[in-house]
């Protein structure tokens, strides 16, 4: 396994915290976060509103994503709320991850009765809140959307009177692009290069998209600026990733990949103990 090499197309703080974890079990891991996840802790009142008011038995939690599990674990600390409320309510978690996610952020001493797991293969929201097994677990409680500032708009306007079901959208952190600076996008490439046994982790589409977008603009750079050594660079760090084996928590992320031509072995994995089970098969 410490042969492999891991490149990580995740959000931060989660990509860090991941490579970390996979060092920690011997791989070489490359880290091309793009994305950074920031917390809406530092206002004061961006909780106070409805975490206060949230009861076990009346409402459920359901975060979009493990970043907003782990950007509301750090805006809750921030704002010096307590943890134990949130660990002992009623969470529905749409895949894995964001099951490993909370209970990283929000641990029991056991299994909790109230948390839920969607299941389901499609892994989004629109289907699990359709599903009508979740609507039964669900009841007559009021659900809270947990997700980015910038999605509060739309989904409110999606699922505000979803059936029977009262549901509350709750913005709990920000997004931004990261801007890498030539230099360390110069040792990304190199480093892709001098690989062997490559496996890329795809968090999300718009993630594989941006990473695209990003290596179609410096191979149009190189060409404009006739930069013979740079081309070389891409074309070779290009042909790696082409044949990378690829590991996303979605089959349309696959698919995604495929349309782009990377055409590597693939398997939908969520979680860290199922990615690292994965790459031990592999």
């Amino acid at each position: 396994m410490g042969q492999c090499t891991v490149l990580l197309s995740l959000a931060e703080p989660r990509a860090s915290e991941h490579a970390a974890w996979l060092a920690d079990r011997g791989f070489e891991v490359l880290n091309a976060a793009m994305l950074q996840l920031e917390s809406l802790g530092d206002s004061p009142n961006a909780f106070d509103s409805w975490i206060t008011k949230l009861d076990p038995q009346d409402d459920v939690l359901l975060p979009v994503s493990p970043g907003a599990i782990a950007c509301l674990a750090k805006g809750l600390q921030s704002a010096c709320f307590d943890h134990q409320q949130l660990s002992s309510m009623a969470w529905l978690c749409l895949g894995e991850g964001s099951l490993d996610a909370l209970h990283r952020h929000f641990p029991t001493d056991e299994p909790h009765p109230l948390r839920r797991l969607g299941g389901l293969r499609q892994r989004d929201l629109a289907s699990l809140l359709e599903d009508p097994s979740t609507r039964e677990w669900i009841g007559s409680r009021r659900l809270h959307l947990l997700c980015a500032q910038h999605r509060v708009e739309a989904l409110q306007s999606l699922y505000a009177t979803h059936g029977s079901q009262p549901v509350s959208v709750h913005a709990v952190y920000r997004e931004y692009w990261i801007d890498w600076q030539v230099e360390r996008w110069s040792q990304l490439l190199q480093a892709l290069t001098k690989t062997q046994n490559l496996a890329w982790q795809i968090g999300s589409v718009a993630l594989l998209e941006r990473w695209q977008q990003i290596l179609d603009q410096n191979k149009q750079s190189a060409v404009e600026h006739a930069d013979r050594s740079t081309s070389c660079l891409l074309s070779r760090a290009t042909r790696a990733l082409a044949m990378a084996r690829l590991f996303a928590p979605h089959e349309r992320i696959i698919d995604r990949a495929r349309i782009m031509g990377y055409c590597g072995e693939s398997r939908v994995v969520a979680g860290s103990k199922a990615f690292l089970d994965a790459l031990a098969l592999a």
